[in-house]
C-alpha cells in the first residue's frame, strides 16, 4: 500500500503538491519502520521546506520508536535544511518538531537550542501570533517529551504574549 502510496505522489505533477505528499508518504513509511525509504523519500523532496518538514517527522517518529542515536542524525539533517528556509513560521515549525524530536530522545541541550532557534525563527517575523503559536508547540512538544520545565517556561512565555495582544485590542 505504501508503494502505491509512494508511486502516487512521485506521480503527481505540480512540485509544491508533489513534495507535500512525499512528506506524508516519509512520514508514514518511518512509521512502519522503513527508516531508509523515509529517508530516501525525504532525500528526494525539492524544495528545502518540505524536505525539512519529512525529516523533521521523521526524527520524530524515530523518537517515539526510542532511536535516539537515529534521532541526533535525521534532526540534525532536518535543523540543516530548516536554515534554507526564508520564511520564519515555515522554519519555526520545522524547528519546532527538531526540538520536540531531539527532547524526546534525552538530547536536552540540542532540543533547547532548536527551540530557541524556533522562537528567534517566528520573531524574526514580527507576527505576535506567530510567536505565540510557535511557544505553544514548544510548550506541547516539551511536554510530550518529559521536559516539563521547559514546556512550563514556553507556555508561560506564549500566555504572556497572547494577553498582550488581547490587550491591543481593548
Amino acid at each position: 500500500m505504501l508503494r502505491q502510496a509512494l508511486a502516487a505522489a512521485e506521480a503527481i505533477r505540480d512540485e509544491q503538491y508533489k513534495a507535500a505528499a512525499l512528506v506524508g508518504v516519509a512520514g508514514s513509511l518511518a512509521r512502519v519502520g522503513e527508516t531508509r525509504q523515509a529517508l530516501g523519500t525525504a532525500d528526494a523532496i525539492v524544495g528545502e521546506r518540505h524536505r525539512a518538514l519529512a525529516l523533521s517527522e521523521v526524527a520524530e517518529v524515530l523518537a517515539q520508536a526510542g532511536e535516539a542515536q537515529a534521532v541526533a542524525e535525521v534532526a540534525q539533517e532536518a535543523w540543516a535544511a530548516a536554515r534554507a528556509i526564508g520564511y520564519g513560521p515555515d522554519r519555526a515549525e520545522v524547528l519546532v518538531g527538531v526540538a520536540g524530536a531531539l527532547a524526546q530522545a534525552g538530547k536536552r541541550n540540542a532540543a533547547t537550542a532548536a527551540a530557541l532557534q524556533a522562537l528567534a525563527a517566528a520573531r524574526a517575523i514580527g507576527y505576535e501570533w506567530s510567536r505565540t503559536e510557535t511557544q505553544s508547540e514548544l510548550a506541547v512538544a516539551l511536554a510530550q517529551a518529559g521536559e516539563a520545565e521547559a514546556a512550563a517556561e514556553f507556555a508561560v512565555r506564549a500566555l504572556a504574549v497572547a494577553e498582550a495582544i488581547v490587550d491591543e485590542k481593548d
